[in-house]
């Protein structure tokens, strides 16, 4: 995850080289490497944020949210992070 600041491009310069490199050199690696832009929106326009700062929105309930196990379309059922744990 790079750039959540738009005016912090560092991340996502570096996200860029290194997918250029292992694209280059054809790096063997086995599964998916991913580089996530969060604000391009803010990152194009040279500013820290648009609209929130996102640095400043995170509450305790926001936070207690984060921390609940990850939900997924895979199966249901005790342990899976879906149904009643989730309710």
């Amino acid at each position: 995850m790079a750039s959540l600041h738009g005016n912090e491009p560092a991340g996502s310069v570096a996200i860029g080289r290194v997918l250029k490199v292992l694209h280059e050199r054809n790096v063997p690696f086995s599964g998916d490497i991913i580089g996530i832009i969060g604000n391009l929106k803010a990152l194009t326009a040279d500013v820290r944020y648009l609209e929130r700062d996102m640095n400043r929105m995170w509450t305790e309930d926001l936070i207690a949210r984060a921390q609940q196990p990850h939900r997924s379309d895979g199966p249901q059922g005790p342990g899976s992070g879906i149904g009643t744990e989730w309710e």
